[in-house]
């Protein structure tokens, strides 16, 4: 009902606005002195006798002109210009006072907008690609383990190894296969971020946002953090690192047709905006829309906001060279997830330390 109600008043106050401009009052006084003016002519003639007199002066008796002035001599024009010069005046006055007094009545709703960042904190359209590019990788089987470097000499070649066997560490034989798996998961994905502005005066609680994704084969949505994992080339197998516990603000889960992902925010003062400190990682083979649903108490009904995502065009083939040599990998993978997106987060980074430390 209340709903119902604002839009009639909007609608009105539109019209209202359309039809006064700044100078409203000084052109219902034109009108009005208009009027009076025909009016007053209408019953003394003193412009109708001068044309009159003028014309035939200089030009020659007219009886079609004396008609026709004649004519107008009907005071009903002016009336009918100083009623609608006062009229007009009491529509854009009243009216707007109307509209004040009801708008002041109707219950004041947050006005809330749902946006999607991407891992720069960047804020996205709401249609978008995918940056960076996909990647065929090689077999597992074809992905040899990484071992130490042959030595001529067995002395020099056993030392290395009773070292690290000495200070807790071995070789990752995995190593290879841990940079392809990272490129499976982060080539040609984008790691999104959620933000929620009150762009009203007013606050808004309960608030929680829904993102609900259609699944398919190729879409994959995870939360790996907000950087890819450098896969080491030593493991330390004796230093016990606890992990700690994990509070994420986001959650995920899947059914048979969609991943759903949701965000509690809570409380969100007018004039304000939040934005989430997990991410999500997307990637998908093929266009994919994800509908943004707000919740809140203060709300009548929920917000929805639609995204369409449309994945990376370019697809690189990843040979085993690649993946071993350590700087081909470094480069290859950087371009690939999300355009430079690691150099720019060490960028980053290294800016944030020089700063804190200069304080």
């Amino acid at each position: 009902m209340h709903e119902q109600v604002s839009k009639w008043i909007d609608l009105l106050e539109k019209i209202i606005n359309l039809i006064r401009p700044k100078a409203y009052n000084t052109i219902a006084r034109w009108v009005i002195s208009v009027g009076l003016v025909q009016i007053a002519e209408s019953q003394v003639k003193i412009v109708h006798a001068f044309v009159i007199a003028l014309f035939e002066e200089y030009v020659g008796k007219s009886e079609i002109l004396r008609s026709f002035l004649s004519a107008t001599s009907d005071p009903s024009t002016g009336l009918t210009l100083v009623l609608g010069g006062l009229g007009y005046h009491l529509i854009v006055t009243l009216g707007k006072d109307y509209i004040d007094t009801r708008n002041a009545e109707l219950p004041k709703f947050p006005l809330l907008n749902c946006r999607l960042l991407n891992g720069d904190k960047k804020k996205l359209e709401t249609e978008f690609t995918i940056r960076g590019g996909r990647v065929n990788l090689p077999n597992n089987d074809d992905i040899p383990d990484y071992k130490e470097q042959e030595s001529d000499y067995e002395y020099t070649n056993r030392m290395p190894a009773m070292r690290n066997s000495i200070l807790g560490k071995r070789k990752n034989t995995e190593l290879f296969r841990e940079r392809a798996k990272v490129l499976s998961e982060w080539a040609g994905a984008e790691l999104l971020y959620l933000n929620i502005a009150n762009e009203s005066s007013v606050l808004a609680s309960g608030v929680s946002i829904k993102l609900e994704i259609p699944r398919h084969k190729g879409l994959s949505v995870t939360m790996p953090g907000q950087i890819p994992d450098t896969p080491k080339e030593d493991i330390h197998h004796l230093i016990y690192t606890p992990k700690p516990i994990d509070l994420k603000e986001i959650s995920i889960n899947a059914d048979s047709r969609f991943y759903h992902i949701s965000w509690r925010v809570s409380k969100l003062q007018a004039q304000t905006e939040k934005t989430s400190t997990d991410s999500i990682l997307i990637k998908t083979d093929k266009t994919v829309e994800i509908e943004c649903t707000v919740f809140c108490d203060e709300l009548p009904e929920p917000i929805r906001t639609k995204y369409t995502v449309h994945p990376t065009l370019e697809t690189v083939d990843i040979n085993v060279k690649q993946l071993m040599g350590k700087d081909l990998y470094n480069e290859i993978s950087d371009k690939l997830i999300m355009d430079n997106y690691k150099t720019r987060v060490v960028k980053s980074w290294h800016e944030q330390y020089k700063m804190d430390d200069a304080r």
